[in-house]
């Protein structure tokens, strides 16, 4: 004859559900209502597993949702920081052409290159949030080995180094950054 579940009549069957759902461990339910570790476990599995699944399902899609706006957020406020210290630099720049003495414009070129560098950090860092985005929603796949993409990668490479070297950094310095900030992009440039 088969075993009575004892949770199915208990007074406080539906907190005992709630706190299994959630992961509770069995032997602090059990402390908590006043049941056998045992009988919660058995419950779990022949009564009730099936909606215990769905409360679980239900909270990590919630949970991964979460992570998710999180990051959305993090990258519009990265994105901010892009915009604007390209702004900064663009400033800069005109600044430096207006520039009446040559320690204001070394000046001005330092806070330039600061921008800069810190676009850089922004970029290596939304980079680093659309991996992860993708990771999480299941769209990233094996790395492509298309020759076309490898071209683009290169030419947008090639393209942010000869920014930083059109900025006046020294090449070695222009590589240092890109190596820092974009170490996918910087594998590209010589």
């Amino acid at each position: 004859m088969p075993r009575v579940c004892t949770i199915c009549p208990h007074e406080k069957r539906k907190e005992i559900e709630k706190a299994a759902a959630e992961g509770v461990p069995y032997r602090r339910i059990a402390s908590n209502y006043g049941a056998g570790e045992k009988s919660i476990e058995r419950h779990c599995k022949n009564c009730v597993a099936a909606a215990i699944e769905i409360v679980r399902e239900k909270r990590e899609i919630t949970l991964a949702t979460s992570l998710i706006e999180q990051l959305s957020s993090l990258a519009q406020t990265t994105q901010d920081i892009l915009e604007e210290s390209r702004a900064h630099s663009a400033a800069a720049l005109e600044a430096i052409g207006q520039a009446d003495s040559p320690l204001l414009a070394k000046a001005l070129i330092e806070t330039s290159l600061q921008n800069r560098d810190l676009a850089l950090k922004a970029i290596a860092r939304r980079e680093k949030q659309v991996e992860i985005t993708a990771k999480l929603t299941g769209e990233m796949q094996e790395p492509r080995k298309n020759e076309q993409d490898l071209e683009a990668l290169k030419r947008s490479a090639i393209e942010e180094y000869q920014q930083l070297l059109n900025d006046g950094l020294s090449p070695e310095k222009a590589q240092e950054l890109m190596r820092e900030c974009s170490p996918t992009l910087a594998q590209y440039v010589n």
